[in-house]
């Protein structure tokens, strides 16, 4: 028996041990993303990709942060700079900041609506240099709506700001400008109303003037031919043609007194065209390098 013990002991299965519990790795902290960098986007802009730029502004703006407004005014650039200018209207009418709203104005502007551009310029809050240059961009404002009375006064409120001198200049030009002459359309229609090809003559058209009075001279002679010789309908029919061409000589009349109206205004204005500034928003507002 007590040489059986130690062979019984040794048919024990020895005792299992646990294998060593590896520790937990630590947790490592996700990277938080990098600010968005704009370098990439101003390089595009400044190279004219506007539509590639518009791109990587609007991916700054998804990322927010800091440069998030920057980025906006960006985009409602890269708007202008592609023509589509009410897009940039509504890119800057969401920043709800005084350089969102001047950037507004100047987008009303792009699309001809001169006067409500001006007004909104006009009354511009912010910073002294934003509203020096919004009182500077309403009297260009003002000046393409021809109004140079309000123009005049919104320059001479620009004294002891960086755009004193320009505005001084600009005034002084305006007064050794040729006057501004104008030919109403509602008296140009008139007077080819009774005098086909008058009113066009009146605006300097000169070739149209003499085209007016000819063909409709020779419709009127056709009709009066036709009526003398006892030829009713076919009068009728050429005086109603003539007719028509009557009110195209009146429409035609007032189309060249705009024109002249506009030959007028630029060649007043052009002598302090060159005094205009590109307007830029970024990195603050003012007049591109010239």
């Amino acid at each position: 028996m007590i040489l059986l013990l130690p062979l019984a002991l040794a048919e024990e299965p020895a005792p299992a041990i646990a294998p060593p519990v590896a520790a937990p790795a630590p947790a490592v902290a996700a990277p938080s993303p990098a600010p968005p960098d704009l370098a990439f986007a101003d390089l595009l802009f400044a190279d004219g990709d506007f539509e590639a730029a518009r791109l990587e502004y609007r991916r700054a703006l998804h990322a927010g942060g800091p440069e998030a407004p920057r980025a906006a005014l960006r985009a409602g650039e890269c708007a202008w700079g592609a023509g589509r200018f009410p897009e940039a209207e509504a890119w800057f009418a969401a920043l709800r900041t005084p350089e969102g709203e001047l950037g507004r104005a100047m987008s009303v502007a792009k699309q001809g609506r001169f006067d409500e551009a001006a007004t909104a310029l006009e009354r511009a809050d912010g910073p002294p240099e934003l509203r020096a240059f919004a009182l500077w961009s309403a009297g260009w404002a003002r000046l393409d709506a021809r109004q140079e009375g309000y123009a005049r006064a919104d320059f001479a409120q620009l004294g002891g700001t960086a755009f004193a001198a320009d505005a001084e200049a600009v005034l002084a030009g305006l007064d050794r400008a040729p006057p501004a002459r104008r030919r109403s359309p509602a008296g140009a229609a008139v007077l080819s109303a009774i005098l086909p090809g008058a009113g066009q003559a009146w605006a300097g058209d000169w070739q149209d003037a003499a085209a007016a009075l000819v063909v409709n001279g020779l419709f009127a002679a056709g009709t009066v031919e036709l009526a003398r010789t006892e030829q009713v309908p076919g009068a009728v029919v050429l005086g109603l043609v003539g007719a028509t061409f009557w009110g195209g000589n009146v429409m035609a009349a007032t189309d060249s007194a705009r024109r002249f109206d506009t030959r007028a205004w630029a060649a007043h204005v052009a002598p302090v065209a060159h005094l205009r500034c590109t307007p830029v928003l970024t990195p603050t507002p003012g007049c591109a390098p010239r």
